[in-house]
């Protein structure tokens, strides 16, 4: 087997083993999941176990960001550029499409369940230059909440954040029992109550 096909066996053998047991997960045991004899594979390929969080979170944060950044485009050509709803739309889908690709996923539960980890933190995310298309996303949503005072934009994009890794994770746990036409239903139903949240209505005065 070679180092990329091993390493990328440990990522998901990472994914499952921490979406149950969070940071307990023993490396041990992940290097069994991934089906390695070697003890001492993660901390070979990953260093420790921070390290092999982060690069769980990166290769899928760099699985969607081409999907991303095209649909960035598409919004920008089609005059949707600052279109809220269109822009939760590019958080959400690219999630949602690997949940319903080959093979199950345990990612999205992953991202819920080591939310708080430095890798999975907000701040970190939106400031790693290897994922323009979150800061632009968040960036982009947040200006256009011209009706929600500016102190206050950021409880809403956080708590869209929060919301949008617990409501993928849910989609995650029973997306493999439902048909096609529910799981689309299911896509655009998500896109709904996170654009909805963002966007209520405030009784707070604006003041820009």
């Amino acid at each position: 087997m070679s180092d990329q096909a091993s390493a990328s066996r440990i990522l998901r053998a990472a994914e499952v083993l921490m979406a149950e047991r969070g940071l307990g997960a023993s490396l041990q045991d992940i290097a069994g999941e991934a089906g390695l004899r070697n003890k001492s594979a993660v901390h070979y390929y990953f260093g420790s176990r921070d390290g092999l969080v982060a690069a769980a979170v990166n290769a899928r944060l760099n699985e969607m960001e081409s999907t991303r950044m095209q649909m960035l485009a598409d919004a920008e050509s089609g005059g949707r550029r600052d279109d809220v709803r269109s822009l939760v739309s590019m958080l959400v889908l690219p999630m949602v499409q690997i949940v319903d690709g080959p093979g199950s996923t345990h990612f999205a539960r992953f991202f819920d369940r080591l939310r708080y980890h430095p890798a999975i933190n907000d701040e970190h995310v939106l400031r790693d230059a290897g994922h323009p298309s979150l800061r632009i996303i968040v960036g982009r949503i947040s200006n256009s909440l011209t009706g929600v005072p500016v102190a206050e934009r950021r409880f809403r994009t956080d708590s869209m954040a929060s919301c949008l890794l617990s409501l993928v994770a849910d989609y995650e746990r029973v997306a493999d029992s439902l048909t096609a036409e529910v799981r689309e239903r299911r896509h655009q139903e998500l896109v709904d109550v996170l654009t909805g949240l963002v966007t209520a209505s405030t009784s707070a005065p604006v003041r820009h």
